[in-house]
């Protein structure tokens, strides 16, 4: 007995211009199945991200753009990313003063070396306010793990 071709193979003949224009609503009342490996179920699963199997292998098959459900944030969340965006903006202000400054040299008493260091932390500062808004945005998505995030 010999194995099915990969689901990769088959999906490689569906051709570029076999887009079809199908109605949102429309009525499905064929069912099929087929049978996958193990590593393309997780290769789909990982492909589909929220999205209904079915939905996105109708989507892949007749090349349209799936429909990604929107995350529903808590607004406690909402209102921690507003804050974490307002202080982002707070903090590139600073790096754009401290930058003309330095390029003006119009900080007198403060060596270049200091006024730089002030500039290199005020940018991790922004990098983790951003990996950290970041954190909350996945995990409203329901990915938990640091391990998950680096998909996104």
């Amino acid at each position: 007995m010999t194995n099915p071709p990969p689901l990769s193979e088959i999906l490689q003949g569906v051709s570029e211009n076999s887009r079809l224009e199908l109605p949102g609503k429309v009525e499905r009342p064929n069912k099929l199945s087929f049978v996958v490996s193990d590593e393309e179920l997780e290769i789909l699963n990982q492909a589909r991200v929220g999205i209904k199997l079915s939905e996105y292998l109708r989507a892949v098959i007749f090349k349209q753009r799936p429909h990604i459900p929107r995350a529903s944030v808590p607004a406690i969340n909402r209102e921690t990313l507003v804050q974490l965006n307002r202080i982002g903006g707070l903090l590139n202000q600073q790096a754009t003063a401290l930058n003309t400054a330095k390029s003006q040299n119009s900080f007198l008493g403060i060596s270049q070396e200091y006024l730089q260091e002030c500039i290199d932390k005020l940018e991790e500062l922004n990098q983790e306010l951003k990996e950290l808004g970041r954190a909350v945005v996945l995990l409203n998505a329901g990915i938990g793990s640091k391990d998950d995030w680096e998909d996104f």
